[in-house]
């Protein structure tokens, strides 16, 4: 068996140059393994032989699954996202559901189809995940932007071997739940950059590419008139401390647009933040000129979704009994009394939750949520066929994508575990964007208009709007949720 299996640095040692084949007691089929050299990957015996027990599952063999995941051993991490339940006027957590099983071999990465947009300074996440939900503990897990052999960070043999900054991570408690996404802390206009992100299962290999932009918005544009050798005049508009690089724009008195007639031309300082210059040649006639710099950075979802608000209410029929929709189902709170209300298979019987009215089966919708004075609640999107009684764990397994305040500071995206969301500004009103189509749902600071965080996944039935303001905490959270006014414009 030793002599079979690669010890650290074997690969080399044996002269393998691509994949060797290994096999273990218990295990019917032969497991191929990437021998990919002592630098990247230096593993013992026993670890040769759980990443076997995951990459082939070894299902029909429980000794083998077992000895694994005893070796493994107890994972520590962030509380699993129980919602909030009602039990006995106790402040509990609803829980139950569990993790899936990694069963299947065969899976995708999933990226999302549009530019991540952020800003310096915010914390960003690159959402990347693996479809279906395999747990990715014992795969390789590799970003990187331009060199393959130069990662970003390289997540390998349960931990991250190379991190070049820091500021970049990734959850490895969310592993167990196929999500790979990479984390940028504190971001700077350096981290302008398209990313790759490779799995290797230790029989596949699958990879997506983000894209992150970084955006600032530069000085306000100055004009200045000038004469050229021939003594032709040239207007010259300029501005500093742009990214990426902004769109111009020139229009003479009458409004027409000349900008075809400009030229433009930038360079990068000491902060790799943009100068940029563009110079309009005129004529001595008398007129009148104006440049405008805006940005052209891909405008994050909920920015497209301006022009498609939807009008959203909450239904009192889901209502949990102790919550009250206001006549309007424009508001929701917590009573700290359960009301007198019939159930019904739409009502939440044990956690503080209710669903809005009417579901989405395609399209793009964005709504709002005023959150201010909270200090906790949950927001987001839950199938149809969630279940609605009893304890419930809030994952994208048991259909629910959701982020949530806690102890009025804390903020997670809930997948699996509540991934931490650092942010510098606390959200008053919160815009939720769902893209049914594009697989997609984001949340955002509607106020800062920063992204929050995005959940990548595929839907195949209806999806409605789901809201927790969270029990009443003795009156410490006893500000209702309320769904903002639809726009019109």
């Amino acid at each position: 068996m030793t002599g079979d299996i690669p010890q650290p640095g074997g690969c080399l040692e044996k002269g393998w140059t691509g994949r060797g084949a290994i096999s273990s007691p218990g295990c019917k089929r032969v497991a191929p393994l990437n021998c990919i050299g002592a630098t990247d990957l230096e593993l013992g015996i026993s670890t040769m032989l759980e990443i076997m027990a995951i990459t082939r599952g070894c299902l029909d063999n429980p000794g083998v699954l077992e000895n694994h995941q005893g070796a493994l051993g107890a994972q520590k991490g962030l509380p699993t996202p129980f919602g909030e339940q009602e039990s006995g006027g106790e402040d509990r957590a609803c829980e139950g559901g569990g993790v899936r099983a990694a069963e299947e071999k065969n899976f995708i990465v999933v990226g999302p189809s549009k530019p991540v947009v952020t800003y310096v300074g915010e914390d960003v996440v690159l959402p990347a995940s693996l479809s279906p939900a395999l747990n990715a503990e014992a795969f390789q897990v590799r970003w990187f932007t331009t060199d393959y052999g130069s990662p970003e960070l390289l997540y390998i043999d349960y931990n991250i071997r190379i991190q070049t900054d820091t500021r970049r991570t990734l959850s490895i408690d969310n592993l167990k739940n196929g999500n790979v996404s990479l984390i940028i802390r504190n971001v700077r206009v350096s981290d302008d950059h398209l990313y790759r992100c490779y799995v290797f299962s230790g029989q596949r290999d699958e990879d997506t590419q983000v894209s992150l932009t970084v955006e600032v918005l530069g000085a306000q544009p100055s004009i200045s008139m000038s004469s050229t050798e021939g003594q032709k005049t040239r207007l010259e508009c300029s501005a500093e401390k742009w990214n990426p690089q902004p769109e111009v724009t020139w229009r003479d008195m009458n409004g027409a647009d000349v900008t075809s007639q400009s030229t433009i031309k930038s360079e990068r300082d000491s902060e790799g933040l943009l100068r940029v210059s563009s110079v309009l040649p005129v004529k001595e006639e008398y007129n009148v000129f104006s440049c405008l710099m805006r940005s052209k950075a891909p405008k994050p979802d909920w920015h497209s979704g301006l022009g498609i608000y939807t009008d959203v209410t909450f239904d009192p029929e889901t209502a949990h009994p102790r919550l009250i929709v206001s006549e309007d189902g424009k508001e929701v709170r917590d009573t700290n009394t359960r009301q007198g209300v019939t159930d019904n298979p739409k009502r939440f019987d044990r956690c503080v939750y209710v669903m809005a009215r009417g579901g989405f089966t395609s399209g793009r919708h964005y709504w709002e949520v005023e959150v201010g004075g909270k200090t906790k609640w949950d927001l987001g999107v839950a199938r149809e066929s969630a279940n609605r009684k009893g304890r419930i764990i809030l994952t994208p397994y048991n259909g629910y994508w959701t982020v949530w305040l806690r102890n009025e500071n804390e903020y997670a995206a809930l997948i699996g575990r509540p991934l931490p969301l650092h942010l510098r500004v606390k959200p008053q009103t919160v815009g939720v964007f769902l893209d049914y189509d594009e697989g997609q749902v984001s949340f955002y600071n509607a106020q800062s208009r920063s992204h929050l965080y995005t959940f990548t996944d595929s839907f195949t039935e209806p999806l409605y709007p789901y809201f927790s303001p969270g029990l009443n905490d003795g009156g410490k959270n006893a500000a209702p949720l309320v769904i903002c006014p639809l726009r019109t414009h």
